[in-house]
């Protein structure tokens, strides 16, 4: 099967299609997933909060919620006899897989199976379905139940992948997690809507079901299985990690010299400000400390060892500066001590200068402020895909830098269940493993916590929603905003993309149309005309020009928003791109490369955000080439985010008219059958909105908008008359005023369905 394409309802997919059509639009769906909820989560959040009051019925809650067809009856019996012959052991097993703090799956996994004795049940296949109910009480639409026979079943049937002869827990519940995400990725161009892998899940399972069985469809077996982002590497780190501590070398070879040079600078701290004689000796001393660990170059540090004993009264200001009692910050601190450091005492540049500084900072706190080296963290940065320091950075903001680099490190690593105490085990753990090029992925820093809410405020959209875009860009540098007309996917792109540029000139808009070309998005000859002759010249085109302002900037974001993606021929437009939103680290020569020309590569700051209109057909001609180089989120108008925009906007602007978002939420419901075509908010989202434009707008956008989805319905298009959902929502704001207008409307709607049945 080729991977560049796939022929829509082929592989099987026709008939899985329909089938999963019907299973939705009959409810199957929903009530299994209705009875999954009362019948084990439910018990399993009551277990949750039994454990965290102490009490002694956690065990027969748990035992409620291990329903027989989700594990096999007697390994419910087993782990029920456990629980209550060990409670404190089954209590802390449950909290490792319960935990609320933020771990990944394998190490929720991973503590949970360490926990529970193999010989109450042993083989990892029967082990891992029992846990993997248990990670429902986490999120049951994240990780869903697995079986291990069915499982199997289901990779040969579909020809995905099968796990490892000799796989553990961890490993058949992540490969069960990546073949549901790529299952879930080739529905969407089919036509099946899946919102999550609980809905793949139970399409899958039900197609073994005895009384009514059909066919699954072959899966792209070239496609490598998805999983979560970076767990391979955070996998690997953490293994890693847990050896250093374990092995005790870290405290006593790393960390207890680094904070013992600490405890000497102190001592010549407080000598430096109370001006006592010992001053010069105890800062000596503690230099010579700091260079027998080599937290400066050698020459360096001996050009400063040099200074302090020639040139004493120099010193003792700016070690006064930078130890100042005052409550200072770091970058002012460091900026005090450069002012009265001469700079052709060590030469070099800001960073050996920071490097000497940096040391000082550690008599003031070494597990806070660690040693700096830039070279060394250059490499750090570029191996975790974190943004470099600007080129012109001075002292302070190059350490500002470093401290930002190690407390993002320090929550990721907890994220994923290393417990990093502070900035100078980060610095250490960091340092090591650098050098055995065995960092994990942390992508860009985040931009400015409050630059994000006042962003999230003027979209009122929710702060999470857009960490977690920025999230999916940092990982792939690509993300596709997809949903229905007017729910503002490229006024957020924009918005978004102006925002994390720092300056508008940084972000580029291009709009896909079907006669766009790859001459036209990435270089091709267009006609000239010169002293009256016309001819052809070889241009650049947008993606060209925005990636050559990139590499010219490196120390920016840049962004490239393409509107209406799906409208284009995509195979036509993006040429050898395909390979390139992949491989961002491969060079390619292009179709149209100049003699002498290097071959073309994507820069890493530069991200691509696209736009496409679900409610356009032409999305099924989107290839799944292009859908697994992207990240796809959501704009439905019938789910937050978007759901709750108008309500919040109108609330804001004209809470008068607070009726038009229950009007809109009650068409959405209407188009139940197509929620992909649902009513977005923008369409009333108008600063000088009011009363009198509704009739206006519904007639001339909303219901031309709905006629053309309904197209030959005259039944159902009637019910979305404006006076009749009005009615229906908001009774009370119909007063005797309004009847005539309201008739009127309402004469108008039928008319306009007449006319669209004629």
């Amino acid at each position: 099967m080729d991977s560049e394409e796939t022929a829509l309802g082929g592989d099987g997919w026709g008939e899985f299609a329909e089938r999963a059509k019907e299973l939705i639009g009959s409810g199957e769906l929903e009530k299994y997933e209705e009875d999954l909820e009362r019948e084990t989560v439910t018990h399993f959040r009551m277990a949750q909060e039994a454990l965290e009051t102490g009490t002694a019925d956690f065990a027969d809650l748990v035992a409620s919620g291990l329903v027989n067809d989700l594990v096999f009856f007697i390994n419910k019996r087993k782990f029920s006899n456990w629980m209550k012959e060990f409670p404190e052991d089954a209590s802390e097993a449950l909290r490792n897989v319960w935990t609320k703090d933020h771990l990944p799956v394998d190490r929720r996994i991973r503590r949970f199976c360490k926990g529970f004795p193999w010989k109450i049940i042993s083989g990892a296949g029967t082990r891992t379905n029992l846990v993997s109910v248990l990670l429902m009480g986490v999120d049951v639409e994240l990780f869903p139940p697995f079986k291990i026979g069915l499982s199997n079943e289901v990779y040969e049937l579909t020809g995905y992948s099968s796990p490892e002869p000799r796989a553990n827990e961890v490993d058949l519940y992540q490969h069960y997690l990546g073949f549901l995400d790529q299952f879930l990725e080739e529905s969407h161009p089919q036509g099946v809507s899946l919102r999550h892998r609980l809905d793949a899940q139970f399409l899958i399972w039900r197609a073994f079901d005895k009384e009514d069985p059909f066919n699954l469809p072959r899966l792209d077996s070239t496609q490598p299985p998805l999983s979560d982002l970076h767990q391979k590497d955070w996998k690997e780190f953490a293994q890693l990690t847990d050896e250093l501590f374990e092995s005790g070398l870290l405290e006593e070879i790393e960390i207890e010299p680094k904070l013992e040079v600490g405890r000497s600078f102190a001592k010549a701290r407080k000598a430096v400000l109370d001006d006592a004689e010992e001053w010069l000796g105890l800062t000596k001393a503690a230099v010579k400390a700091a260079e027998k660990e080599k937290l400066v170059f050698n020459m360096s540090q001996t050009k400063f060892y040099d200074w302090i004993v020639s040139s004493q009264e120099e010193a003792l200001r700016a070690l006064k500066a930078i130890w100042n009692e005052d409550d200072l910050q770091v970058d002012q601190r460091i900026d005090a001590f450069c002012e009265q450091f001469p700079k052709e005492v060590v030469g070099g540049g800001a960073g050996t200068r920071v490097s000497v500084a940096a040391q000082l900072l550690m008599g003031l706190n070494a597990s806070d402020y660690p040693p700096f080296a830039k070279k060394r963290f250059e490499n750090a940065y570029k191996s975790t895909g974190y943004d470099l320091p600007n080129r012109n950075a001075v002292e302070s903001e190059l350490y500002a830098h470093f401290l930002g680099f190690l407390d993002r490190f320090i929550k990721e690593a907890q994220g994923h269940g290393v417990n990093l105490r502070h900035r100078l085990e980060a610095h250490v753990v960091v340092w090591l493993l650098d050098e055995e090029d065995t960092l994990p992925k942390l992508g860009s820093q985040s931009p400015d916590p409050e630059t994000l809410q006042e962003l999230a405020d003027e979209l009122i959209l929710s702060t999470d929603f857009l960490e977690r875009i920025y999230t999916l860009l940092n990982d792939k540098r690509q993300v596709i905003f997809q949903g229905p007309p007017g729910t503002g996917k490229t006024y957020v792109a924009q918005a978004l993309a102006n925002c994390l540029a720092g300056k508008k000139d940084r972000v580029t808009l291009v709009q896909f149309h079907p006669s766009y070309t790859y001459e036209d998005f990435v270089r091709g000859f267009r006609p000239t005309l010169k002293d009256g002759k016309a001819g052809f010249e070889l241009q650049d085109g947008p993606l060209l020009r925005v990636a050559e302002k990139a590499v010219n900037d490196r120390d920016s974001r840049h962004f490239l928003i393409i509107d209406e993606v799906n409208r284009g021929n995509l195979a036509k437009v993006f040429g050898e791109l395909y390979f390139l939103l992949e491989y961002r680290d491969k060079k390619i020569r292009m179709q149209y490369q100049q003699e002498g020309e290097d071959d073309f590569t994507l820069p890493e700051n530069l991200y691509i955000i696209g736009t496409m209109n679900t409610a356009d057909r032409s999305i099924a001609l989107v290839d799944l080439a292009l859908r697994r180089r992207f990240y796809f989120v959501e704009f439905l108008p019938d789910e937050d985010p978007v759901k709750s925009v108008l309500a919040r906007w109108l609330d804001k602007r004209a809470p008068e008219l607070a009726w038009v978002a229950k009007v809109v939420e009650e068409a959405n419901k209407l188009m139940e059958d197509d929620r992909h075509a649902a009513i977005g908010p923008s369409y009333f989202m108008k600063e000088t909105l009011k009363e009198e434009d509704i009739p206006r707008i519904w007639k001339h956008s909303v219901l031309p908008y709905i006629e053309e989805r309904l197209f030959g319905d005259d039944n159902k298009i009637s019910r979305f008359h404006l006076k009749t959902l009005r009615e229906k929502v908001a009774p009370q704001v119909l007063g005797v005023d309004n009847d005539n207008q309201e008739e009127e409307d309402a004469k108008n709607e039928s008319d306009s369905v007449n006319s669209a049945a004629d």
